[in-house]
């Protein structure tokens, strides 16, 4: 192909500036200079579509001796966990991350505070200096992804840089990073082009213009490179040049008028319709297009655009998979939709097929919602729940369930179901009983029987977890569970930590530590962390009961150490689990670490909203346990009566009964070991208390401050576990410690 024949198949297809600049027609060595020599950790450009933002990134790294790891932004990075996934799989072609980081992928819910200290961790630990790129900024407006972005600009240095590329908004920590000198602003102003860059493009495409009408289209362009590239085509075949300068605006409808018009005229028909066909996939390799399109030899075809510049993009060095400029496609989805709207359901579809069979799951649902075939759609999440409630990216799955349509979740059992898992490890336990209860409604419902199906089992399973039955109950669902889901279920360990638990309850000890221990294995071996931890904590409390503390402290060991790395310390339904470390921390004499992890655990088993009644009564009686060994006895008492509220017996599980008479019945010693604990001066004051006697007074009968009276008194009734000068008198009575007869 001669220079210009090349140079005019790149403006059919390139459309404006970047289609030059890719093929090194136009640099701007003014803007790469200014890249390439900024020291600032943070370079943002942010300017409208059509500067050429994307395409100076791409120059840049052309240039640039440091690798580039670069991300383009969509809608469902919104949700931060597909944000901090897509980060994390950057960062990796670059240098391996921490395994601590890359643990967060795997949890039920992303603990975000533990997130940002984790990426910054691992940014400030980087040994390769690199270039992080993030595109098309403005795709994401949530605040829990750009609190982890704030996270990397603020941590990311030691030779690498973040280059951000925004339409409009930009970095909402920029203020801060610019008083830290931490930035560097590349905006509109800059990436417009010069007057002399302006001429050198007109004359680049071959439009002679006069000085005034090159001036007019200049300004009128406003330096905006697209809108200047586009006004040089238009105008190029104009007779009457002059009166076209006059009638150019550059206003956006214009320009996609232009684009449909002028691209599709002069394109091919084979390239119009492969092109249209494939604009509806964010990414495209060979096989993808021969299935959507339902053709084939698409791999040679996308070598070929990407070398004419036809603005089909390499991702990889070995032009396997290839993107569309995000204008180009946008321009022939709408042309898609404008000339054969009844073609794009089924291209969703083969395209959810394909990715469905790779097993992105992600890309099968949103073409299946694309193709609006709800059914399908649902399906597929129906398949994916098991995989996103253990990775935290319940936003995700709340998007798709907005795009699907919530009027859907009261008339799909799937879908009721999955809502009630989901509220099932957000330790909602109303919420959790309400789904699964409409979710049988619907089931019932159905014209076909579903005993049997994963419907079915996974609903035993929420019920068997809640348990409202008693212990009876638990065993029989989960029973019913592992009758119904298939054998390479991940919910298996789920199956087996309740029968481990219901076993245990019901003091059936050999029986338990066989299924716990299963339950440990499947769930470490296929990353379902909070059943792994739950069931490790359930072992140690066999263990202390046999008396083996050291297997209790490696097992409570070890699910705290899961907790850490899985980022699940903002998980309501690992309440139990602390509470359990923390008392058996308490016994190994670890007393600043069982402290911890009570504070902890009490704090998240407040957060529980009517859940399952065992796990409520054996968390408060851990705690109490821990607090015992504390010598706590005001939070010992308070937990044991929230127990009692919660009335064990009406869980149908003798364990929880006995350990609860067992740690009533040590109050006594309790109490007896803070009585003793009063140090002669605090004895003092605690026989002057029975008195009528101010503090005041007091400090004068004793010759000591008021102040110190206060601090005494307030000694005693932390000692004693009551709150009252009264409570106080009450409780030394009875432990003999006041003669009523001596009182002054």
């Amino acid at each position: 192909m001669a220079p210009n024949e090349r140079l005019h198949a790149a403006c059919i297809a390139g459309i404006y500036l970047d289609a030059l600049s890719q093929d090194g027609f136009f640099e701007r060595p003014r803007l790469l200079e200014a890249l390439s020599s900024a020291r600032e950790p943070v370079i943002e450009l942010c300017a409208p579509a059509g500067y050429g933002k994307s395409v100076l990134l791409a120059q840049w790294a052309a240039t640039e001796s440091r690798p580039f790891a670069s991300i383009t932004l969509a809608r469902r990075h919104e949700d931060p966990a597909a944000f901090l996934a897509a980060v994390i799989e950057a960062l990796e072609t670059v240098e391996p991350v921490s395994t601590e980081l890359a643990a967060l992928l795997r949890v039920p819910e992303l603990n975000l505070p533990l997130a940002e200290d984790r990426l910054v961790r691992d940014l400030e630990g980087r040994r390769k200096p690199m270039v992080l790129v993030l595109d098309e900024l403005e795709c994401v407006e949530g605040e829990d992804t750009h609190r982890l972005l704030s996270a990397i600009a603020r941590s990311i240095g030691n030779g690498s840089q973040l280059a951000v590329a925004s339409r409009a908004g930009g970095l909402r920590q920029a203020a801060r990073l610019r008083a830290g000198r931490r930035l560097a602003e590349v905006g509109q102003d800059r990436l417009a082009m010069t007057p002399g860059e302006c001429e050198a493009l007109l004359q680049r495409v071959g439009l002679a213009l006069s000085g005034e009408q090159a001036t007019a289209v200049i300004e009128r362009a406003e330096g905006w490179p697209a809108a200047l590239y586009l006004a040089a085509l238009a105008l190029r075949g104009e007779d009457d040049v002059a009166a076209a300068v006059a009638r150019f605006a550059g206003d956006d409808r214009f320009i996609v008028d232009y684009i449909r018009e002028e691209f599709l005229a002069r394109a091919s028909l084979d390239v119009v319709d492969f092109l249209k066909g494939i604009s509806i996939l964010d990414r495209v390799c060979g096989d993808l297009c021969d299935a959507v399109l339902e053709r084939s030899g698409s791999a040679a075809v996308l070598r070929e655009l990407a070398e004419l510049n036809m603005l089909v993009i390499p991702l990889d060095r070995s032009d396997t998979w290839f993107r569309l400029h995000s204008l180009l496609g946008d321009m022939l989805r709408a042309e898609l939709e404008r000339t054969a709207p009844a073609d794009v359901p089924g291209l969703h579809l083969r395209a959810s097929a394909w990715w469905h069979e790779q097993g992105d799951l992600v890309r099968a649902i949103e073409h299946a919602i694309a193709a609006d075939d709800r059914d399908r759609a649902v399906g597929l999440l129906w398949e994916a729940v098991p995989t996103y409630n253990s990775w935290g990216q319940s936003a995700t799955l709340r998007l798709w369930l907005e795009q699907i349509g919530l009027g859907r979740v009261s008339t799909d059992p799937r879908l009721a179901l999955i809502m009630g898992q989901v509220a099932l490890l957000r330790g909602e336990g109303t919420a959790a009983d309400d789904w699964n209860g409409l979710g049988r409604t619907l089931i019932g419902r159905e014209p076909a029987p579903i005993e049997g199906t994963t419907m079915a089992g996974t609903m035993a399973l929420v019920d068997g977890t809640l348990a409202r039955g008693g212990v009876d109950t638990m065993l029989a669902q989960a029973g019913a569970g592992g009758a119904a889901i298939p054998d390479d279920s991940l919910w298996w360990s789920w199956v087996w930590m309740l029968e481990g638990i219901g076993h245990h309850l019901r003091e059936d000890r050999e029986v338990a530590r066989e299924k716990l221990v299963e339950a440990i294995r499947h769930a470490a071996r296929n990353g379902v962390p909070i059943l792994q931890v739950t069931s490790l904590a359930q072992l140690a409390l066999l263990d202390c009961e046999s008396g083996d503390w050291d297997r209790a402290l490696m097992l409570a060991s070890q699910a705290r150490a899961q907790i850490d790395r899985s980022g699940l310390e903002e998980q309501p339904t690992i309440a139990g689990v602390l509470s359990v470390a923390a008392m058996v921390k308490c016994h190994e004499r670890r007393s600043t670490e069982a402290a911890a992890d009570l504070r902890l655990g009490l704090s998240l088993l407040d957060r529980l909203d009517s859940f399952a009644g065992w796990y409520e009564v054996q968390g408060r009686l851990a705690g109490a346990a821990a607090a015992q060994g504390l010598h706590d006895l005001p939070l010992t008492e308070r937990l044991l009566a929230e127990a009692r509220d919660l009335d064990p017996e009406a869980t149908g599980a003798p364990l929880l009964l006995a350990w609860q008479n067992r740690i009533e019945a040590q109050l006594g010693d309790l109490r007896d070991s803070a009585v003793g604990s009063l140090s002669p001066a605090e004895l003092r004051v605690l026989r002057l208390l029975p008195t009528h006697l101010s503090f005041a007074k007091i400090a004068t009968e004793l010759y000591v401050s008021p102040n110190t009276v206060k601090t005494q008194a307030q000694s005693i009734y932390r000692k004693l576990g009551v709150g009252t000068r009264g409570e106080a008198v009450e409780v030394a009575k009875e432990s003999g410690l006041l003669d009523l007869t001596d009182r002054p």
